[in-house]
């Protein structure tokens, strides 16, 4: 959060889809039938480079291990980097993440399904947008060809899911020691199928960020290299009242409120 020109000292509680679907697996695997009690499990790991290269990563205390996929016990589609082939994490770089092709998945993601095996979404995004305004795309991606092209099991974590909204929730309530009334959360994001449509299930008000990923559909961005948290500049001119009312009817969207961009400047004593 510091690198984006926020105050880490300001967050009372972080909450990540990668943390939701670590619990999930630290507690479920077994009742789920992926390992008997005392077996490690077994995964295709659909991974970034950082976690396949260093000891301490995702699957550490989870008793899970990254194999091929005809030993594999279920999916875990964790970053859009590459895949890890086996439990010496030698590591397949697949340029997923800046070109948007799944070729390089087509043929292991359609033996899991034929095997049956879930696969398990830490991070359910289709894309994000960069700070130089380039889009990179996200494991979201592996979930959804899995589920209508491979006629396969998914279990996302994270945003859309109300669950993931109330665990947010849940987190403030422990660091203020109190219940918080949900009038008075106000969820903020630029995605309108993930932000948007989750906060509407959750029951909290939303704020949509028009410079964000929906940004070129728009016609609003952010000029290159300003995106620091506190000197964000649009350039290609205001969202239009019209554009936004059509894309808010396409994704059949209702945001609470609407801004252009997002600068954080803060909370004064």
């Amino acid at each position: 959060l510091g690198r984006l020109g926020y105050d880490p000292s300001s967050a009372q509680a972080v909450v990540t889809s990668g943390e939701e679907a670590w619990k999930y697996l630290a507690k479920g695997k077994e009742s789920l039938g992926l390992a008997s009690p005392g077996k490690r499990a077994n995964c295709l790991w659909l991974t970034w480079r950082s976690e396949a290269t260093r000891d301490t990563n995702f699957l550490q205390g989870l008793n899970v291990q990254a194999t091929g996929v005809d030993d594999a016990d279920f999916v875990l589609a964790h970053g859009s980097d590459g895949i890890v082939l086996d439990s010496h994490g030698t590591f397949h770089a697949t340029g997923f993440k800046d070109s948007g092709s799944l070729e390089a998945y087509h043929g292991l993601l359609r033996r899991a399904a034929e095997r049956g095996l879930p696969l398990i979404c830490a991070n359910p995004d289709s894309t994000v947008v960069n700070p130089d305004q380039s889009v990179a795309y996200m494991p979201g991606n592996f979930a959804r060809y899995y589920a209508e092209e491979c006629g396969g099991e998914v279990l996302e974590f994270g945003k859309p899911d109300p669950a993931h909204f109330e665990a947010a929730i849940q987190g403030l309530e422990e660091a203020k020691g109190s219940p918080i009334e949900r009038s008075r959360v106000l969820h903020i994001g630029d995605s309108l199928e993930h932000d948007i449509h989750g906060a509407t299930a959750a029951g909290i008000d939303s704020l949509f960020i028009a410079s964000g990923v929906h940004g070129a559909e728009l016609g609003v961005q952010l000029d290159e290299g300003a995106s620091s948290g506190v000197t964000d500049r649009l350039v290609d001119g205001e969202a239009s009242v019209s554009r936004l009312q059509g894309l808010l009817e396409q994704y059949s969207a209702s945001p609470t409120y609407t801004a252009e961009v997002l600068s954080w400047k803060g909370i004064s004593s």
